[in-house]
């Protein structure tokens, strides 16, 4: 069991957690990592650069690279997630859109769908999958929104708060924001965000 954690300056450290051990240290030189995430399936480690790069390492020792993934933002990559399966990555920048990625053979990266979620200009913070895939959160500073993975279509949109994160409930009934506007952590039905 391992720990990513970005450091401020450019580097992402990855320790054991049996004996917190320091097991290797990650840089990208001159970028910023912005998100760090590991797969659930323990094959992939993600880390998002304030670039328009994600480099893919593999997530056991020796966190081999297994690739950068030029996910064209235009800007800074806010946040990254892989779904349960591992197959599947979102991406989401400073550039409004969010991104969605497939592996294929051979362990490369193909999009599958990108588009502007959100109205421009809301200043993206954080893509999520649901646990069963089904959907997918997408916080800004003004909205919460979610959309369902198949085909992007809207599911509900919350607003009035500064969501800074989301998390979902383990049956994709309720997303959790948390915000920097009054420090407090709501709790949305998905089916009443309508």
């Amino acid at each position: 069991m391992y720990l990513a954690v970005a450091i401020k300056n450019t580097n992402v450290n990855i320790y054991s957690l049996l004996d917190y051990k320091l097991l290797k240290t990650y840089t990208y030189t001159g970028f910023k990592p912005q998100s760090v995430r590991f797969s659930l399936n323990g094959k992939y480690l993600g880390i998002a650069y304030d670039s328009n790069n994600v480099k893919i390492l593999n997530a056991l020792e020796p966190f081999d690279e297994n690739l950068t993934l030029s996910v064209n933002h235009n800007t800074l990559t806010k946040d990254i997630d892989f779904d349960s399966t591992g197959t599947l990555f979102l991406s989401c920048g400073a550039d409004d859109k969010i991104k969605l990625w497939t592996i294929v053979d051979g362990g490369t990266w193909t999009s599958l769908r990108s588009t502007t979620l959100a109205p421009t200009g809301q200043n993206q913070t954080s893509c999520r999958f649901s646990p069963s895939n089904t959907y997918i959160s997408h916080s800004t500073l003004s909205n919460l929104y979610t959309y369902t993975t198949s085909n992007f279509a809207s599911a509900g949109t919350k607003g009035g708060r500064r969501n800074m994160e989301a998390a979902w409930s383990r049956d994709d009934s309720k997303v959790y924001s948390a915000t920097s506007l009054d420090t407090k952590l709501y709790q949305y039905v998905r089916a009443g965000f309508g």
